[in-house]
């Protein structure tokens, strides 16, 4: 029904059941909400998330994948930054950042777990 970039959020729509989905960088949830007619809802949706920030000497792309590998070896990939450093919200969990170079050379990677409500600082490498 409708797209909002801004917080809080408030729109107009007819009664029934609706899907709200919010994101805030890499962070994403979703929430049911059952609208009546007539009736204001409010209503707070947790992403369970905190920022993941990363430094490396010369860096110039960060990859962040998901920390466990699927069945072929390889991992999701979730982001992709680039700059010289990164500080976005992810959702909690474990995840895997590899950190690059001029011409895409490796400069490192690491294992890092970020929690809901906390910013977690790792430099690479």
């Amino acid at each position: 029904l409708t797209t909002e970039y801004k917080s809080p959020t408030q729109f107009s729509a007819p009664a029934g059941l609706y899907k709200i989905y919010v994101q805030k960088d890499y962070a994403e949830a979703i929430a049911d909400v059952d609208l009546k007619s007539g009736a204001r809802e409010k209503l707070q949706v947790n992403l369970n998330a905190g920022y993941l920030a990363v430094k490396g000497d010369g860096a110039k792309t960060f990859e962040v994948y998901a920390a466990k590998k699927k069945l072929d070896g390889t991992r999701n990939r979730i982001a992709t930054e680039y700059g010289e450093d990164m500080n976005k919200a992810f959702n909690a969990g474990s995840y895997h950042v590899i950190v690059y170079g001029d011409a895409d050379k490796a400069l490192g990677e690491k294992d890092v777990e970020v929690k809901a409500g906390e910013r977690t600082e790792i430099s690479v490498p």
